[in-house]
């Protein structure tokens, strides 16, 4: 993991990792594929690098073209240090989120979406570095667009575990009804969350395509897809 500043704003640069292949290729698959689920992200690319392999660039968002911006994540906001990132769990971010955001029943909504989309695509390293509040200028607080976004149980198929964080005290074996119970610690209404998992089940196939689409090998593809799929079965999610 790089920074490379000079380039309007600065960007982090993840190059490729022999021990994890397409980790780049799958990263911005799932960063992209999110939008599908009106999840806003960190803007991202892949770019060529000499040996003719791709690398992932992202851009910072902590900063502006003119200025930084205040960014804490939920490390710091719940007093621990970055190696007790994995000590927690999502009720406890979502309380943060609750407390910090300016709009919070807003944000906790995004925060709650987030939570369901990392659970679909197999993302069990979404510790508490990986969720942060951005502090504008104006002195408004909201939760960050989401990053770090990777289908970690594809690259690690041995890892039992299904959430970095316990979410309803457990770490796997989720169903929809754990979901139901962060929903009503963020305060949500049953129309809301409903709202939420119909605009799941309407974004599966555009995300399909994009993944069909992705720089993945074609069975890497098959592999993604068939997770998303197994994953929105377990939670009721029809249209997948």
């Amino acid at each position: 993991r790089l920074t490379l500043v000079g380039l309007e704003g600065g960007y982090i640069l993840k190059p490729p990792v022999a021990q994890y292949p397409e980790m780049p290729e799958l990263e911005h698959l799932t960063m992209c594929m999110a939008q599908c689920f009106g999840i806003s992200t960190a803007q991202c690319g892949l770019i060529p690098l000499e040996d003719g392999q791709l690398a992932f660039i992202t851009k910072r968002m902590d900063r502006n073209k003119t200025e930084m911006l205040h960014m804490e994540d939920m490390c710091q906001l719940t007093d621990r240090m970055t190696e007790q990132k994995y000590r927690g769990s999502l009720e406890q971010v979502g309380k943060a989120v609750i407390r910090h955001c300016d709009n919070s029943l807003f944000d906790a909504l995004r925060f709650f979406e987030v939570t369901v989309y990392c659970f679909l695509t197999g993302n069990s390293d979404m510790h508490l570095k990986n969720y942060s509040l951005l502090y504008q200028p104006n002195g408004s607080v909201s939760l960050s667009p989401a990053y770090d976004l990777l289908p970690t149980r594809l690259l690690l198929p041995q890892d039992a575990e299904e959430t970095a964080l316990t979410l309803n005290g457990k770490k796997k074996n989720l169903r929809r009804n754990d979901f139901m119970n962060l929903a009503e610690s963020l305060r949500l209404t049953e129309k809301q969350v409903s709202n939420a998992f119909a605009r799941f089940s309407s974004g599966f196939g555009p995300a399909f395509e994009l993944l069909e689409r992705g720089f993945c090998a074609p069975e890497t593809k098959e592999r993604f897809r068939e997770l998303i799929r197994l994953n929105a079965e377990q939670l009721g999610l029809p249209g997948c």
